[in-house]
């Protein structure tokens, strides 16, 4: 009888510190998931703002053609090159440009917007991973805070727009002003 009781009080102890041990380790990630989101998130800012700055202020355009500029460039993914349609827009549009500043000015956007796409793949990837922590078990047992994390991806009107209608229609002549 004993023995019984002191193998129950170990049992009841051993499944009391594991319990607190896994409250402890899944809150902690919990935690660990919202930082990392609030962390992504300025990443983000960072990455809209420097595309932003490349576009008016390392090229010296006027706000209103930077404006055009970043929309058309944040819309129109592909066929960025001389002689594609996106080369062809900017010359019917502003012909002042020269060819040489219209390539930087390319370059760098592919750039950044790499990163912002990286970026946004990183954030959706820690939504992802926090939302299975607090809808999953075991860690749901453990976590009393159960507010979802989302993000909304950060695109075109567009974009959107052929997302609800699955029809994509967009062409470069609707771009010109």
């Amino acid at each position: 009888m004993k023995y019984t009781i002191i193998g129950l009080v170990s049992l009841l102890f051993v499944g009391g510190v594991t319990f607190f041990g896994m409250h402890i380790s899944y809150n902690n990630a919990h935690v660990d998931y919202h930082n990392q989101y609030n962390a992504q998130n300025g990443v983000i800012e960072t990455r809209l703002d420097n595309m932003w700055k490349i576009i008016s202020d390392k090229f010296s355009m006027s706000q209103e053609y930077a404006k055009d500029f970043k929309e058309v460039a944040a819309t129109n993914s592909s066929n960025f090159g001389q002689g594609g349609e996106m080369w062809k827009w900017v010359q019917a549009t502003y012909p002042q440009i020269d060819s040489s500043v219209y390539k930087e000015v390319i370059s760098s956007i592919e750039s950044e917007r790499k990163g912002l796409e990286n970026a946004q793949k990183r954030i959706i990837d820690i939504c992802r991973e926090h939302n299975n922590l607090i809808m999953k078990a075991p860690s749901s047992w453990f976590i009393s805070d159960r507010t979802i994390l989302e993000w909304i991806v950060i695109s075109s009107k567009e974009s959107k727009n052929i997302m609800i209608t699955r029809e994509d229609e967009r062409s470069f002549d609707s771009l010109r002003k």
